[in-house]
Order: structure tokens, then C-alpha cells, then sequence
């Protein structure tokens, strides 16, 4: 299960809940090269079917340059507001070289930190009482998660990802998470 999606990402801690394989990853800084969009308001979301269009298009008249791993795509849900809904999303794929991209595709930089990561499978929807699910329903599970484990959500760190394999259709949801002094 364990794949490092990012060349310089590292295993902190495996741990286990509810049978399911869950791991704390240090993640350096990354730039993500692709296309972004934020909500106009606080009732307002982005228009995720837009953007994914914008970004599907837009890739074969510019391609990304030194890409980290061509195999993952992301979606990148930005939470600014530190609450459950994002603010902001963004298509896209970690850039070695963000000097180097065509201006039509946006830069976003994710902070470095710690993120509490669960691989999207069978044992994954089983926590929500499914067969099935969609990545962006494990945030849930690892917030609760979390405390378990002596880790809370890092509400000062808005990024949470989806990462999406396009060779085999594999999945991984990232959630931010910060040390605490005790385990929930």
C-alpha cells in the first residue's frame, strides 16, 4: 500500500483504524502546476466539472514541464476558511520547475507539514459503511481518525489532496495534521 507519491515524502507512523491501513507523511513544500479556482463568496463553492474541463483542455496545447510523477494527478481542495467547506480547488500535478511552465496553467505552493494519508479501497469505504466511496468522503474518517492517534486537523494548513493514478485507478486522500501532547 505504501507508495511515495512525492520524491522527497516520508513515512512518519502506520497506523491502523478499523482495519484500515493509515500512514503520517512529512511532506517537503510543493508546487502544484494546473488550474485553480476560488468561491466568490462564504455560501459559494467552485464549480469542480468546470475546472476539471478547463484542465483536461488545456493540457494538450501546454504541456507541464518536469512534472514530479506522471502517473498522479491531484485535486486540491483549499480551505481557507477553516471550516468543512473549501474555498478553493485546483487540478493539477507536483512541478520541479514552476519557472519553466506555460503561463496558461496556475501556481499554487502547499505548505510543508504533516499529513495523515488512507489509500481509497474497499477496507477505506467499509469505515463509512459502504461498498464503495469517493476519496474526498475519507477526510471525515481521518479527522476522526486523528485523535486516535495523537494527531489533531491542522486548521492552519488549508490544503487537503486527492491524489488519483491514472495507470491503475488508484487513490489517496491527504489530510493535514499536527502533533498533540496526548492520544483522544
Amino acid at each position: 500500500m505504501s507508495k511515495t507519491l512525492s520524491a522527497v515524502e516520508k513515512v512518519i507512523e502506520t497506523a491502523e483504524h478499523g482495519g484500515t491501513v493509515l500512514e503520517v507523511v512529512e511532506r517537503p513544500s510543493v508546487v502544484w502546476v494546473g488550474t485553480l479556482t476560488y468561491a466568490e463568496d462564504i455560501s459559494g463553492e467552485p464549480d469542480s466539472g468546470a475546472l476539471l474541463k478547463r484542465y483536461q483542455d488545456l493540457a494538450p496545447a501546454a504541456p507541464k514541464i518536469d512534472t514530479v510523477n506522471d502517473e498522479w494527478d491531484a485535486c486540491i481542495n483549499i480551505n481557507f476558511n477553516g471550516g468543512e467547506k473549501a474555498k478553493g480547488m485546483m487540478f493539477g500535478q507536483e512541478t520541479a520547475s514552476p519557472d519553466k511552465q506555460d503561463k496558461r496553467y496556475d501556481l499554487f505552493t502547499q505548505p510543508a507539514g504533516l499529513y495523515m494519508r488512507i489509500y481509497n479501497d474497499q477496507a477505506a469505504a467499509k469505515l463509512l459503511g459502504k461498498d464503495k466511496c469517493e476519496t474526498w468522503e475519507l477526510f471525515g474518517v481521518l479527522r476522526e481518525a486523528a485523535g486516535a492517534y495523537g494527531y489533531v486537523w491542522d486548521a492552519g494548513n488549508p490544503i487537503e489532496v486527492e491524489y488519483h493514478n491514472r495507470r491503475d485507478n488508484s487513490w489517496y486522500a491527504y489530510l493535514p495534521v499536527r502533533k498533540t501532547l496526548c492520544r483522544g
